[in-house]
């Protein structure tokens, strides 16, 4: 089972607070030739702002991820109803053109217009043949 991505996030935070702890360290003994506490909190705390307003903008962006995989999924399912019903359709179609081409009876198809769009084999032996 894959980790949490929201577990993943605070243990990022937990990992910054840690780090800067570390370089705030470094540095202080480096230029100051010790540790002071004032660098460490101050430190620490500008960490935590920016891990928890990332963190923030990461859960935001996961619900958003969340959602848009949700409408997918309801997007694909519906494109496949989709794809069914026009293939029934066409198969309807073809049957219903079958059945007019062989009945034994004058039929036709007009637009609006009235041209011609459609006519079956007995329309044309009476009428044009």
């Amino acid at each position: 089972m894959p980790p949490n991505p929201l577990h993943l996030i605070w243990v990022a935070v937990i990992f910054s607070e840690i780090l800067t702890m570390l370089i705030s360290s470094g540095l202080s003994l480096i230029l100051l030739g010790e540790i002071f506490a004032e660098l460490l909190i101050i430190g620490a705390v500008s960490a935590l702002a920016v891990s928890l307003s990332v963190s923030w903008v990461l859960i935001v962006l996961m619900q958003k991820i969340k959602l848009i995989n949700v409408q997918q999924t309801l997007l694909l399912e519906e494109i496949e109803k989709r794809a069914e019903v026009e293939k029934s359709l066409l198969e309807s179609e073809t049957k219903y053109r079958e059945i007019i081409d062989l009945m034994p009876l004058s039929f036709f198809e007009a637009d609006t217009g009235g041209s011609i769009t459609f006519m079956n084999q007995f329309f044309l032996s009476l009428h044009v043949g």
